[in-house]
C-alpha cells in the first residue's frame, strides 16, 4: 500500500516537470468566467490561499496572462497518505474575445477570487 502511494507520488511530480513550460512555470488549468458587463468585459477565477503580493496581470495583445506562485507549507515531519495540491509558479494565458487597444485594465482580490476588468468603452469626443 504504501509503495503504491510513493509511485504515485512519482508518477504526479514527472507529470508536473511535462507540464512545466521554458519560462519555468507551471502551466495551470484556472476555471475563468468571461463575460460582458457595462461595456466592460470581466474574468474572474478563484486564486484560494494566494497572496495578492504574489500575483501578476499582464496584457499583452488580446491576451490577459495571469501569474502566480502558491507557497506549499513547510513541515518534513509529515507523512503525507495523499497529496494533490499543487505549489510553485503558475501562469495562465486567457484569450480575450475582441482585441482591445489602450484598455484601462483593473484588478482585485476578495475572498480568493481575483476580479479583472477590462474598459472596453471608447471616451466620448466633447
Amino acid at each position: 500500500m504504501q509503495n503504491d502511494f510513493k509511485l504515485k507520488i512519482m508518477i504526479l511530480a514527472l507529470m508536473r516537470d511535462l507540464a512545466i513550460k521554458g519560462n519555468g512555470m507551471l502551466s495551470s488549468n484556472l476555471p475563468v468566467d468571461l463575460f460582458f458587463s457595462n461595456g466592460n468585459i470581466v474574468i474572474k477565477t478563484e486564486l484560494p490561499g494566494v497572496e495578492r503580493k504574489d500575483i501578476s496581470v499582464t496584457m499583452h495583445g488580446n491576451n490577459i496572462i495571469i501569474g502566480y506562485t502558491k507557497t506549499a507549507e513547510s513541515n518534513k515531519k509529515r507523512t503525507y497518505y495523499k497529496m494533490e495540491r499543487s505549489y510553485g509558479k503558475f501562469e495562465e494565458k486567457i484569450r480575450l474575445p475582441i482585441y482591445i487597444a489602450d484598455a484601462k485594465t483593473k484588478a482585485s482580490l476578495s475572498d480568493g477570487v481575483l476580479t479583472i476588468t477590462i474598459n472596453n468603452n471608447k471616451p466620448k469626443e466633447k
